[in-house]
């Protein structure tokens, strides 16, 4: 049903994240990336396929990646919890307790 969405609305850029999103629940990271990008195509700041390209290169172990596309929404959204938190969580990964800790005091500040 995506392909087909994509097909009659190809500018949409919710039809490339929604199908990115789908096949990242299917583990196919790779893949979804692609259609987060395609999804930026079409829509330049969308931080939320920003914030999912960083979710699927964490799910890689590709901390790096993940790192620059949280910062990317960090940039964007400075107060948005869901990537304060995961920028704290991929540090903690990578063994950088400070800024662990300094990211998940952010996210206890702009929490709900």
């Amino acid at each position: 049903y995506f392909d087909k969405a994509i097909s009659l609305k190809s500018g949409f850029h919710k039809l490339y994240y929604n199908k990115g999103n789908f096949v990242a629940k299917a583990g196919r990271y790779q893949e979804a990336i692609a259609y987060y990008e395609q999804a930026l195509k079409y829509k330049a700041n969308y931080t939320d396929a920003w914030l999912n390209m960083g979710n699927s290169y964490a799910a890689m172990n590709d901390y790096q990646d993940a790192l620059k596309y949280f910062r990317m929404v960090e940039a964007a959204e400075p107060q948005n919890h869901k990537v304060l938190i995961n920028i704290g969580i991929t540090y903690r990964i990578l063994g950088d307790e400070v800024n662990a800790n300094a990211y998940f005091e952010k996210a206890k500040q702009y929490g709900q």
